[in-house]
C-alpha cells in the first residue's frame, strides 16, 4: 500500500508538497500463513519543471489551491516629491502579494462572470492562489522601487533585470491629488505585480512558441513590446492580464490570469519520479 503523500492521492487530492517529501515512501505488505512481511520502499523524486510552484488538488471538492513562492528585494527609492513621501517597501511587499493573489486566482468569487473557475477536462475546479514572500524554493528575485519621479517607470522581468516600480510620481502628475494619486498608483502597482510575475509562467510553459508566446504579451505586442495598434481591451467581460491593450477605466476591475495560464501555472508543478 502506498505511504505517506501516495496515500492522498488515491483518496482524490494529489498535493506536490507531499510527493516532494523525502519521507515519501511505498509500503509493500504481503501474507504467508500467519507470517507478514512488510518491506517500505522510498520514492526519490524532484520537480519536473519549476521547485517555486506547488499544487494541492481536491477532484472530490473540485478545488486547486496553489502556493507562489515569489522573491523580492527592496530597491529604494527614484527621484523626489516634496508633496509626496515614498511608500514603504513593507508596503510594496503586501501589494505585491495581493496582487499575484488577486489576479491569478479563478475562484468565480469576483462576479459579473470574471475570473470564473478554471475548466479542464475532468471538470471544473476552483483556483485559488497563495503567494509566500521570499520562503524557499523561489522564483527570481524582483526589487521593488518606490517612485517619484514624474516620469513613468517601466516595470521589467527580464532575466537578470527583474523589478517593480510604484509609480506615485507619474500618477500625482497626471492627478495632482496625494490620496487619488496613491489609489491609482496602488491599482498599477498591483497589476504591474501580477503581470510581470506572471511572464515567469508564460516564460516557462511557453518555451519555444513562436512568435514568443511571453515576449508578445500573447500576440498582442511587438517584439520590442510596443502595443500592435489598434488593438483594444475588450468593452466588456474578462481583461487578460498578460496582454497589450489601450487602457479602459474600469479595467483593474475586469484583469485576471487567463483560464489557459493559470493552467499553465499548475502544469509547472508537475513531479518527477527518479526511481
Amino acid at each position: 500500500m502506498p505511504g505517506n503523500g501516495m496515500a492522498t492521492v488515491i483518496k482524490g487530492i494529489l498535493d506536490t508538497t507531499k510527493l516532494k517529501s523525502k519521507s515519501l515512501l511505498v509500503r509493500l505488505i504481503a501474507l504467508c500463513g500467519d507470517m507478514m512481511i512488510k518491506v517500505d520502499y522510498p520514492l526519490h523524486n524532484s520537480p519536473e519543471e519549476q521547485k517555486w510552484v506547488d499544487v494541492k488538488v481536491d477532484r472530490k471538492q473540485k478545488t486547486v489551491d496553489i502556493i507562489w513562492r515569489l522573491a523580492v528585494s527592496d530597491g529604494g527609492i527614484k527621484g523626489s516629491n516634496p508633496k509626496l513621501s515614498p511608500v514603504p517597501y513593507n508596503d510594496l511587499v503586501n501589494l505585491t502579494k495581493n496582487g499575484v493573489e488577486f489576479y491569478w486566482s479563478r475562484n468565480g468569487s469576483r462576479g459579473g462572470g470574471i475570473g470564473e473557475n478554471i475548466v479542464t477536462a475532468i471538470g471544473v475546479f476552483k483556483v485559488n492562489v497563495k503567494a509566500e514572500i521570499n520562503i524557499t524554493p523561489s522564483m527570481r528575485t524582483f526589487s521593488l522601487i518606490s517612485s517619484l519621479d514624474p516620469d513613468f517607470q517601466a516595470s521589467v522581468s527580464l532575466s537578470g533585470f527583474e523589478k517593480i516600480y510604484y509609480n506615485y510620481g507619474d500618477s500625482y502628475k497626471d492627478i495632482q491629488d496625494e490620496l487619488q494619486a496613491l489609489l491609482d498608483a496602488n491599482n498599477r502597482y498591483k497589476w504591474d505585480s501580477a503581470h510581470k510575475m506572471g511572464h515567469k509562467v508564460l516564460d516557462e510553459y511557453g518555451e519555444g512558441s513562436s512568435p514568443d508566446y511571453s515576449w508578445t504579451h500573447k500576440g498582442t505586442s511587438t517584439l520590442m513590446q510596443k502595443t500592435i495598434p489598434g488593438n483594444v481591451m475588450p468593452a466588456q467581460g474578462e481583461i487578460d492580464v498578460m496582454k497589450y491593450g489601450k487602457y479602459r477605466p474600469d479595467m483593474y476591475t475586469r484583469l485576471v490570469a487567463a483560464d489557459e495560464d493559470v493552467q499553465g501555472l499548475i502544469w509547472l508543478s508537475r513531479i518527477k519520479f527518479d526511481d
